[in-house]
């Protein structure tokens, strides 16, 4: 039968902005440009695939047909966006084209057979567990910003490894990033059991699945997700997204790199006042390494760069240090990019010596460190 249903202008625009992000911009299927919307009784469910990142979701309509049809995302969401109705018509046609209508608007789209649609991979919702989106979001945000980048040969440090470990408080989810020059972890305690994540290999998964997932928990109080096969599967109210996990590399082990840590020398140093110098000694540094010479003796950290075109900087902050002085050069942009995501007014930064690496701490971002490598001067 052709489909034919009335929604809500603003819960349909609200449904379509995070399926049509999911939407491939590029590929030989052209379907994967469209978006899946399938009648149920009283409502539709939408559906988008790239076939690495699939997400569902379900709202309210009246349905005066039943049927399906897919539709190019971003048109139609660009045309639903605009209007300024209350509601929208989509009445299916001939030849698969849509007749969309919005108070006194007439427009036709074309679409493609939903029978050409990818299936929805399985997953099996009873096995979710249930976290405070927030604490999702935190995770991801503190660790996503030291996965590889895009195209890097590495691709097994293309995602966050995900794991979970039994303590004698309770079970914890971790998450880890690295691109090979620092490290990032994080640790939080869960109040209910992992048993819905599937851990017999190892789970990798993809940066932009984090970030699509991020978005979810936006949105929702809480957000449900697990592993299960070689997928995670995410769901927060009417939505669910499906992620498929990185293969084919195994990600560095990370407790060797951070058992070389030792933690004789530290500083206690504020956190605002480390990160405006930095954005100041930055500017006159070399583009390419961000190089910033750390130099700790005493009480004292001073901060320097160079670089032949634009001049110096030298800046000098008081800190608290234990330990014996040191010259050390790190990337300002890796120090940055910490600093950024802690909450903490106070950081503990460990150094150690020009060839170890450095971990960095705080006080009130409790299960978190990153880990940078030291660069030469």
């Amino acid at each position: 039968m052709a489909l034919n249903i009335k929604v809500s202008r603003q819960e349909f625009q609200t449904a379509l902005a995070p399926v049509q992000n999911i939407c491939a911009k590029k590929g030989t299927m052209a379907i994967l440009a469209n978006v899946l919307i399938v009648t149920d009784n009283d409502s539709i469910t939408i559906s988008a695939t790239d076939l690495e990142i699939s997400i569902r979701t379900e709202i309210a309509a009246e349905v005066f047909e039943p049927g399906s049809i897919t539709l190019p995302a971003r048109t139609l969401f660009a045309l639903v966006r605009e209007c300024d109705s209350e509601f929208i018509t989509i009445e299916e046609r001939e030849n698969c084209k849509a007749g969309i209508k919005a108070n006194t608007s007439m427009f036709t789209l074309s679409g493609i057979p939903a029978d050409d649609f990818p299936e929805f991979p399985d997953h099996d919702d009873n096995s979710l567990v249930r976290f405070p989106a927030e604490r999702i979001q935190e995770m991801i945000d503190k660790t996503i910003f030291s996965v590889a980048a895009e195209g890097d040969s590495q691709f097994n440090l293309s995602g966050i490894l995900v794991e979970g470990e039994q303590k004698d408080d309770g079970e914890y989810l971790r998450f880890v990033s690295s691109d090979g020059h620092r490290l990032t972890l994080i640790e939080k305690r869960s109040e209910n059991s992992l048993a819905g994540f599937d851990f017999s290999s190892q789970v990798i998964v993809p940066k932009r699945g984090f970030q699509e997932i991020r978005k979810l928990c936006e949105t929702v109080p809480d957000i449900m997700i697990g592993i299960q096969g070689r997928q995670m599967v995410a769901r927060g109210g009417n939505t669910v997204m499906i992620v498929r996990l990185i293969s084919g590399g195994t990600f560095p082990d990370y407790r060797n790199i951070l058992s070389m840590i030792e933690k004789n020398n530290f500083m206690l140093v504020n956190r605002d006042h480390l990160h405006a110098c930095l954005k100041r000694t930055i500017i006159f540094s070399e583009e390419k390494f961000y190089l910033i010479k750390f130099e700790i003796s005493g009480d004292r950290l001073d901060l320097s760069s160079e670089e032949d075109d634009k001049g110096n900087a030298k800046e000098n902050i008081e800190v608290s240090y234990v330990g014996d002085n040191m010259t050390v050069g790190f990337n300002g942009r890796y120090f940055l990019d910490v600093l950024n995501v802690l909450d903490s007014e106070t950081i503990k930064v460990y150094v150690n010596s020009s060839e170890n690496p450095c971990m960095i701490e705080g006080e009130d971002d409790e299960g978190f460190l990153s880990v940078i490598m030291p660069m030469k001067i």
